[in-house]
């Protein structure tokens, strides 16, 4: 085992010999609900099972199967999934694996969770070069839906913005961030604009989930 990461339940390995046959990975971002999809595994021991299926939902963050914490971001699918699909393969239908197969609601039927791939990419270079992930911490309070009201009360461009509820004093960003009020920082409501390595300006950031895998990779600061 390279690496590993409980909070997302994922793993790099290395294995020895080869040369072996491998799956190109997709891009899971791209992958549209109601897309067919392929999941691969050893159900109940069953080897080289497959079932396919179509997309659910994407972005699935409100389930908690392992009953710890966690960073979830579940594709969903109807795709049977059973006990030893996990960690088989989901793939589109181009054959490239959009997910990585994770979990089952055992209370339903055709209800499926797959890690996706994407996610993964974000992880193996930490995987392999430090064994585990490090995540940032910003000590910020973000509201993730910034609503047409909002937006136009603080007369953000376009609609288009984080809203900070709170910085936390002492904090990352308190540290980074110069706040032009006497105000204390729990009392603030401030929009800030990233500039991300790996993002271009105007891209659609998911900051709870995406910026605390960026954090560690940024070379710029907040100003």
């Amino acid at each position: 085992m390279v690496g590993k990461d409980e909070a997302t339940d994922l793993a790099l390995l290395r294995i020895e010999g080869g040369p072996f046959p491998v799956l190109p990975l997709g891009d899971s971002d791209a992958v549209e609900v109601g897309e067919w999809v392929v999941a691969i595994g050893n159900p109940f021991g069953l080897a080289r099972s497959v079932t396919t299926g179509i997309v659910s939902y994407k972005g699935r963050r409100d389930v908690n199967l392992t009953g710890k914490p966690g960073y979830y971001d579940f594709v969903q699918t109807d795709a049977a999934i059973n006990p030893g699909n996990s960690g088989g393969p989901l793939l589109d239908a181009r054959g490239a694996v959009i997910a990585i197969n994770a979990a089952v609601n055992p209370s339903g039927q055709g209800i499926g969770f797959a890690v996706p791939i994407n996610m993964f990419k974000e992880l193996a270079r930490q995987l392999e070069s430090r064994g585990h992930v490090v995540r940032g911490w910003m000590g910020l309070s973000i509201q993730e839906q910034l609503s047409p009201e909002l937006a136009e009360s603080f007369g953000v461009p376009g609609g288009r913005g984080v809203l900070i509820t709170e910085v936390v004093a002492g904090g990352a960003a308190a540290l980074q961030v110069s706040l032009n009020t006497e105000r204390p920082y729990s009392a603030q409501l401030h929009f800030i604009y990233l500039g991300f390595d790996q993002y271009l300006p105007g891209r659609d950031v998911d900051l709870l989930d995406q910026f605390r895998n960026l954090l560690p990779f940024l070379r710029r600061t907040l100003n």
